[in-house]
């Protein structure tokens, strides 16, 4: 299941995102790509319900991210989450590498 995010994730967004993974999580979805290619900005707000996906899925599921913004990006990286969650830098690669999982 792709979600397709833009705009900012912050503390004013975060929840409807936080509400959508659990839905899907909820109704037997374990293989979740959050596409953020139109995403232009990122808070700690929006880190914690993406880290809070990667935790629901780490033992049965499978969680990636594809397409950042180089800024995107970069706070990604710079907490620590390329580390615990694929990162793939387009649509069409994660799709291939998670369909192979």
């Amino acid at each position: 299941t792709i979600i397709f995010v833009s705009g900012d994730i912050d503390a004013v967004t975060c929840g409807k995102l936080q509400e959508k993974t659990d839905e899907l999580i909820n109704n037997g979805n374990k293989r979740l790509l959050l596409d953020l290619s139109e995403v232009n900005y990122i808070s700690s707000a929006g880190l914690r319900v993406i880290l809070a996906t990667a935790k629901k899925l780490y033992t049965d599921g499978v969680f990636a991210i594809s397409g950042p913004k180089p800024a995107v990006r970069e706070i990604l990286e710079m907490v620590g989450l390329t580390n615990i969650i694929a990162i793939y830098d387009d649509l069409e690669t994660a799709q291939k590498s998670i369909g192979k999982q």
